[in-house]
């Protein structure tokens, strides 16, 4: 059995077993392991059937350019457990490669429903959607991109279907959606084949959560789950081609560049010593249990390497969207922004045509279609 599941995380993950969790004394009644599965599965199926009050739901948290304007939204999926939060460990369970046929099954009818039925009724019932210059982000897995994929099977039929019935939603559907490209498996022996084939559909792709081989070195903790998009991997030969947008991992931005992770950016105390040590030291440390971790690397050749990385990406005319959010009156955001100015890379000059953010004004924040239309698109960003 699992331990119970904290913070961050609002699943349970459809192996986890109440009655092995139970503290003494604690009654869990006949909830079991496999009734946990069970009424995981049936929520799954019952979003992916578009129905009313399943526990699990779509949103979208907004992607900003340089001036703090919305200009694209990522689809994520929350629990509504109290706090919707993402419920990372039944996403995991559901999408294993290594899943029962009944679990495959209901992922990829699930997947499928959030790429090209959700969004499209989320950008019809809210048009001031369809004003985002860059579209909706929806994650796809390696593992999907295979054209032997039984999603990519169902998304091949339902896109005929769509082209036949409804070519006005169709056309919308593929002008607005980009697939995202996840880094948590390792690429198919058919990647390649795969990214045309989804492209032949009509989809844009972008490159998720990519890392620097220096950086990653650097964050490296055991038994963390690996991160398969390093920049060497982007390197390989004509995969660059296939994305329109690439992403910079909110570790390798929050922790090595821009001296802001999440887990530290609202704790003053602690990320005034971040600063301190990579200002004056010019060593970049990192929050590990109750102290800081000295990661060896210095904060110039972290900024080297993602500004060599940047520079590449933007001269083969792509975007680049850091997930994090980036001020330039914080004063750990600004030490990194000088330095990268240094090296060429002006984020918020120069080159601001090229980045975004995922993030920015409404920080990690994920809405309903109709909130973000009806609110977060104009949302003021912060003096800078």
């Amino acid at each position: 059995g699992r331990e119970k599941p904290g913070s961050p995380f609002g699943g349970l993950g459809f192996g986890f077993d109440p009655q092995q969790a139970a503290g003494p004394g604690e009654d869990v009644g006949g909830v079991t392991r496999e009734s946990v599965r069970a009424a995981k599965l049936a929520e799954f199926r019952a979003c992916a059937e578009g129905q009313e009050g399943s526990m699990y739901y779509l949103a979208l948290q907004p992607i900003y350019d340089t001036e703090g304007k919305a200009i694209a939204a990522e689809v994520l999926v929350r629990a509504r457990n109290g706090s919707d939060s993402a419920p990372y460990e039944d996403v995991v369970d559901l999408c294993s490669p290594g899943a029962e046929a009944e679990v495959q099954e209901v992922y990829a009818r699930w997947k499928v429903h959030e790429i090209a039925v959700w969004t499209l009724q989320a950008l019809r019932q809210n048009p001031v959607l369809q004003e985002l210059p860059n579209g909706l982000f929806s994650n796809l897995r390696p593992v999907d991109i295979s054209p032997k994929s039984k999603i990519y099977q169902m998304m091949a039929a339902h896109l005929r279907k769509l082209a036949s019935e409804d070519p006005d939603g169709f056309a919308l559907l593929l002008k607005l959606v980009h697939l995202e490209v996840t880094e948590d498996q390792a690429p198919p022996d058919d990647m390649a084949e795969g990214l045309e084939a989804w492209r032949a559909l009509g989809f844009k792709l972008s490159y998720d959560d990519t890392v620097g081989v220096l950086a990653a070195e650097a964050l490296e903790k055991p038994g963390a789950s690996k991160n398969h998009h390093t920049t060497l991997a982007l390197g390989a030969e004509g995969l660059l081609d296939h994305f329109t947008w690439v992403k910079a991992d909110m570790e390798w931005a929050g922790l090595t560049i821009f001296l802001s992770h999440p887990c530290y950016d609202k704790k003053p105390e602690i990320k005034a010593q971040v600063l301190a040590k990579a200002r004056d030291e010019d060593l970049v440390y990192v929050p590990c249990d109750k102290e800081l971790r000295c990661t060896g690397r210095s904060h110039s050749e972290l900024c080297a390497e993602f500004a060599t990385w940047a520079l590449h990406v933007i001269s083969r005319g792509r975007g680049i969207c850091i997930e994090l959010s980036v001020c330039q009156t914080d004063p750990n955001n600004a030490l990194a922004l000088s330095r990268l100015r240094g090296l060429g890379l002006d984020i918020f000059g120069k080159q601001k045509g090229s980045f975004c953010f995922q993030g920015g004004p409404t920080g990690a924040k994920a809405f309903e279609p109709s909130v973000l239309a009806r609110a977060a698109m104009h949302v003021e960003p912060p003096a800078s």
